[in-house]
C-alpha cells in the first residue's frame, strides 16, 4: 500500500529529523488548537452485505427470503484537539496532535420474506428497509512531517504526512427499519453497543494541506485531511473487512513559543 509506505517514511523521516538533525539549529516550538467538521466512511470488501435463507422468527415461526445491508456511505462528525509543532526550519516541522474524531459510517439495509406458520402454512410476504449507522469515535495521536512553502510574507502553504495511532472511545450500531406485512407497516428502531466486537486501536495514515498566517503573536490556520485505517475494525469470528477512511476540514490557533538553541 503506497500510502502506508509514504505516511510510515515521512513519519519515521520526522523522528530522525527532530532527534538527529542539526544541534545548532534554532527551533521554534507551537503550541494551539484546532476544531471542525469530518466526513467519515466506511471502506472495504464487507460494507456491502447480503445474506438469504431461512429465518428463525421464534415460537415455531419461520421466514425464506433475503437481507441486504450497507455501510458505505458518509457520516459526518466533529474533529479536533490540541497539537504541539517543533519547527525546525522555515521549510520543514514535525507535529504531534491529540485529536478526539467521530468515525463510522451510515448506509440502507432492506429485505423481503415469506413468512411461515408452526404448521407450514403460507401467512404473507413481509417487506422491510431503513438505515443504519455505525458511530466509532476515537482519540487519534498523528506524528506528521510538516513541509512549508511560503506564498506570502505572512502567509505559508503547508503540505503534512505521517502515521496515526487510534483508540476507541465508542462504537455504537444503530438500524432503523420499517416493516411491511399484511397489510400493516410498523416502524422500530435499535442500539447496540459494539464495543466488544470492534478493535481497541486503529493505526492509519494521515495526508493533508493548509495554509498558516503568521500574525507575530498568534498563528492562525485551516487544513483539510484524509486519515486512512490500515486496521480491520472488525475482531469477531466473521472478521469483516471493514476499515476506517475520514476527511477533516479544520480551522485553529497557535500560539509561537520562544525559540531553543
Amino acid at each position: 500500500n503506497s500510502l502506508r509506505i509514504l505516511t510510515v517514511v515521512a513519519g519515521a523521516g520526522a523522528l530522525c529529523v527532530f532527534f538527529w538533525g542539526n544541534v545548532s539549529a534554532q527551533v521554534t516550538w507551537e503550541l494551539g488548537i484546532k476544531a471542525g467538521l469530518g466526513l467519515a466512511k466506511l471502506t472495504g470488501d464487507d460494507t456491502k452485505q447480503t445474506e438469504s435463507g431461512q429465518f428463525d422468527l421464534g415460537s415455531g415461526y419461520y421466514g425464506i427470503g433475503n437481507f441486504s445491508q450497507t455501510f458505505d456511505e458518509t457520516k459526518t462528525g466533529f474533529v479536533g484537539g490540541v497539537y504541539a509543532t517543533a519547527q525546525i526550519n522555515e521549510r520543514f516541522g514535525v507535529r504531534l496532535e491529540g485529536l478526539y474524531t467521530q468515525k463510522g459510517g451510515t448506509g440502507k439495509n432492506s429485505g423481503e420474506m415469506d413468512v411461515y406458520d408452526p404448521a407450514g402454512t403460507f401467512m404473507g410476504t413481509a417487506t422491510f428497509g431503513g438505515e443504519n449507522t455505525l458511530t466509532l469515535d476515537y482519540f487519534e495521536i498523528p506524528l506528521l512531517a510538516v513541509f512549508s512553502f511560503p506564498i506570502s510574507p505572512t502567509a505559508t502553504f503547508d503540505l503534512f504526512a505521517g502515521p496515526a495511532l487510534a483508540f476507541n472511545t465508542k462504537a455504537e450500531g444503530e438500524s432503523e427499519q420499517s416493516i411491511t406485512f399484511m397489510g400493516e407497516t410498523e416502524s422500530s428502531s435499535e442500539t447496540v453497543d459494539l464495543s466488544d466486537d470492534v478493535e481497541s486501536t486503529d493505526f492509519g495514515g494521515v495526508l493533508g494541506a493548509g495554509v498558516s498566517f503568521d500574525l507575530t503573536s498568534v498563528v492562525l490556520f485551516g487544513e483539510a485531511r484524509w486519515t486512512y485505517g490500515f486496521t480491520k475494525i472488525d475482531k469477531t469470528e466473521e472478521a469483516w473487512d471493514i476499515k476506517n477512511s475520514a476527511f477533516g476540514f479544520m480551522v485553529g490557533v497557535g500560539i509561537p513559543l520562544a525559540k531553543s538553541q
